[in-house]
């Protein structure tokens, strides 16, 4: 399992008065999106899905900056360090734009021989505030699971790698 956070700056400029000036980062995010996308192979495994875009300031205002989360999945690890090699290479076709990715691959495919009720280990660190909350720990103490309005249950765990996410940003131009 891989866990991403994409960003793209351009540059921000009044959509009436000089658009020109402007760089749209959301349109450069679209143009990557459909690139990462792309690369899924459902047959071998492999799963992208971007689950949350973010971007803009306003109608009238060219977009100077795009973020999307990124959950990657896949059953043998050369294919998930693959998909992490292109995502770390991503690079803009604006020039004038800059992309980060922040994250990476934080669990190892489960192998068939190993039970299902065994949870892969991280390969980093985990933020001290997963330790809180462990599935034992939660359940033991009565916690029921919460939905949004959509009716999807919520997961702390994108906001715990977010925290933990910095420590492996790379950025290209």
């Amino acid at each position: 399992v891989g866990m991403y956070t994409v960003e793209v700056r351009g540059a921000e400029a009044h959509a009436g008065l000089e658009p020109e000036r402007g760089v749209s980062a959301i349109a450069e995010m679209a143009r990557k999106v459909l690139e990462v996308l792309s690369w899924a192979d459902p047959r071998r495994g492999i799963t992208l899905n971007v689950g949350e875009i973010r971007g803009g300031i306003a109608t009238n205002v060219v977009p100077g900056l795009a973020t999307a989360g990124l959950d990657v999945r896949f059953q043998v690890m050369a294919d998930g360090e693959e998909i992490d090699r292109r995502l770390q290479a991503l690079r803009p076709d604006d020039p004038r734009a800059q992309i980060s990715v922040e994250g990476g691959i934080i669990f190892r495919p489960l192998s068939p021989t190993r039970a299902a009720s065994v949870w892969p280990r991280p390969q980093f660190p985990l933020p001290a505030t997963w330790a809180s909350r462990s599935r034992p720990a939660s359940r033991a103490a009565g916690a029921t699971a919460r939905s949004s309005h959509r009716g999807a249950s919520r997961c702390s765990t994108a906001s715990a790698w977010r925290a933990a996410a910095p420590t492996l940003r790379t950025s290209t131009s």
